[in-house]
């Protein structure tokens, strides 16, 4: 038996799939698939899968990581992929594949980037960004409430794409503190009352260093 990390893309329309019903996707796909996934024991058998970072309703994601066992030593990661890949639908692609060396608690930060429908608007975002103070929202916390937060101090690795009309910025995300990044997008528009459409996109996962997570 050997555990295994696989990272996918989910784009689209899939972006409109709950994280619930990711959980159901990936067990019908891996048996589909015929795939040899390890099964939990006692009464209630099934598929053991765990994503690393649940994906929020409505975003897109080029960095996915999921994590299961397989039962068989000799199916390759080539040919997990494959066989993934066979039966995956539009908007999900497998694209890597390796047995896992690292604790998903690991994961410290996240990539995204912020689209906007034109460069000003991007231009704005940014701007209020790196001028403001400081930005306080109020965060749901895990018990239901809510509670105000100071989230300028979190921004990592800020840049602006004038072409792209993006907004680009690593904040944490993980066990011990996540951040939404809508949360600073909405604090935007809530000062300014501009309410500008935007999409978001998580492009990587990164460990406290902000190395690449694996």
């Amino acid at each position: 038996m050997k555990k295994i990390r696989v990272i996918f893309t989910k784009t689209d329309r899939m972006k409109f799939v709950s994280h619930l019903d990711m959980n159901r996707f990936f067990i019908r796909l891996v048996r589909m698939a015929k795939i040899p996934i390890w099964y939990t024991e006692g009464f209630n058998q099934h598929p053991y899968i765990s994503f690393a970072l649940p994906l929020s309703l409505g975003f897109e994601s080029l960095y996915e990581i999921i994590d299961f066992k397989l039962t068989d030593d000799n199916f390759t990661n080539e040919m997990l992929l494959d066989a993934l890949n066979s039966k995956a639908v539009p908007g999900i692609r497998f694209i890597d594949a390796f047995e896992e060396n690292r604790k998903a608690k690991e994961i410290a930060f996240s990539k995204y980037e912020i689209k906007f429908i034109d460069s000003l608007s991007a231009k704005n975002f940014y701007d209020y960004l790196v001028k403001s103070n400081e930005i306080s929202v109020l965060k749901t916390t895990k018990k239901g409430g809510t509670k105000e937060i100071e989230i300028k101090q979190y921004l990592r690795e800020l840049d602006y794409n004038s072409e792209t009309a993006t907004i680009s910025l690593t904040i944490p995300a993980g066990s011990e503190l996540n951040i939404n990044p809508t949360l600073y997008v909405e604090a935007f528009n809530s000062e300014t009352a501009l309410g500008v459409d935007y999409s978001v996109l998580r492009v990587a996962a990164y460990d406290k260093e902000l190395n690449l997570f694996r």
